[in-house]
């Protein structure tokens, strides 16, 4: 393993649903989604591809336990889900919780960046700054 790196329980899986690529709305679907879910929308990755519409998603937790539990919840029919998600869900496949590596957070910003604090900033010319 890296360093920096580390792992976070998810849930995937793979929804059909009726309609087409092109008038598919990603984000409502998401949101919707995340919302059933019960965690925030930035937790959801979409790949939506052609077959009526296809979408793989990887839904983050914070432990197995809720992965597990959130995994109970796309167990439902294909009409509760379409109602929840406002599409109409043919299908749902390969539901699976699992642990996915989680991309290591971004480095802090470069000390010449970092303002000490009660400082204050005031420009002296064109160009220059003084702290």
């Amino acid at each position: 393993m890296l360093p920096g790196t580390s792992y976070v329980a998810a849930i995937t899986a793979t929804f059909t649903v009726a309609g087409d690529v092109s008038s598919f709305d990603q984000n409502a679907f998401k949101n919707r989604l995340a919302t059933q879910m019960n965690v925030f929308p930035a937790a959801i990755s979409l790949v939506v591809y052609s077959a009526s519409v296809g979408v793989q998603a990887t839904i983050t937790y914070p432990s197995l336990a809720a992965a597990n539990a959130g995994a109970t919840t796309l167990a439902r029919t294909p009409a509760v889900l379409s109602a929840a998600l406002g599409v109409t869900v043919l299908t749902v496949a390969n539901v699976a919780p699992t642990i996915i590596v989680a991309p290591p957070p971004p480095p802090p910003p470069p000390a010449a960046f970092q303002l000490r604090r009660n400082s204050c900033i005031s420009a002296t010319s064109p160009g220059f700054v003084t702290v």
